[in-house]
């Protein structure tokens, strides 16, 4: 079985096909979402200490729930991810601004990381970004994803993709492209590296592989070598185009935890759009 890989050139020779950033810029942020490179990574993003206190913060006082889809995940808000039915969906958007004041106020007195990443994308890029609306409704923004070091802590190849979690959406199907953006809060001793391969698959083509697996994730045979291997560190941004495949290897010897959020770009004259 074999997926399109659209054409792509690469950033630079020298640079390869990770973008090693100092800011949020808009014309890398072009070429990620264009897949010209893997990824974006900005180390020292959000203070390594003030990533300890909070993550301290967001074990202790909260009770974390657990993706309906892959459940060896924990999170702290309500992902677009987990709409199932007609229940979820009222759900998610009924307590969506709600779930962003709720995080907001877990790292108060700091700028949270997901507001720092929200202020810095709108001042970078030319027509603004904005919290996504979907059939008239805010999102939420600013999931908090933790994975603890066991065994089966993996994340297989997969995609994300909005039009396919609201297929009936003329805002879903208006994307071009989407990012996934993590802010990482905690890392493991060992593992946890994010795996990408510059493949976006045609819709038809996955959903056939998604039944055999019987799961989220497709066969990891089916994909060759990753394009780009890269292992996150406390307090690091990492941007990766989510319509490629991409997987997290298994960790150990402590929890890998981000803030989570989708990017939608629509063209370079359109604001994007953020949720989670």
């Amino acid at each position: 079985m074999e997926f399109v890989t659209k054409p792509q050139t690469q950033y630079s020779p020298e640079q390869g096909l990770v973008i090693e950033a100092q800011q949020i810029d808009a014309e890398e942020l072009y070429l990620l979402s264009t897949k010209k490179v893997a990824a974006i990574r900005i180390t020292n993003y959000y203070p390594e200490d003030l990533c300890e206190k909070i993550t301290s913060k967001i074990i202790n006082e909260n009770k974390a729930g657990r993706f309906a889809k892959a459940e060896h995940v924990q999170r702290i808000g309500m992902p677009h991810f987990d709409i199932v039915d007609t229940t979820s969906f009222n759900q998610y958007h009924e307590i969506a601004l709600q779930n962003i004041k709720n995080l907001r106020e877990i790292y108060t007195p700091y700028l949270s990381p997901i507001d720092k990443f929200r202020l810095e994308m709108d001042e970078a890029w030319p027509a603004g970004a904005k919290v996504e609306s979907l059939y008239g409704k805010k999102c939420f923004v600013g999931l908090c994803r933790i994975i603890q070091g066991i065994s089966g802590s993996t994340l297989e190849p997969h995609i994300d993709r909005l039009s396919r979690d609201s297929s009936d959406s003329y805002a879903a199907h208006s994307l071009e492209s989407q990012l996934a953006a993590n802010i990482y809060i905690a890392t493991p001793d060992t593992g946890g590296e994010v795996e990408i391969w510059l493949k976006e698959p045609e819709i038809e083509a996955y959903e056939k592989e998604l039944e055999k697996t019987k799961s989220y994730h497709v066969n990891r045979e089916i994909l060759g070598e990753p394009d780009a291997v890269i292992k996150p560190k406390v307090g690091d941004l990492l941007l990766f185009n989510s319509r490629c495949f991409h997987a997290v290897k298994e960790s150990s010897g402590g929890i890998r935890s981000s803030i989570a959020a989708f990017v939608g770009y629509r063209g370079i004259n359109h604001s994007l759009s953020l949720w989670s």
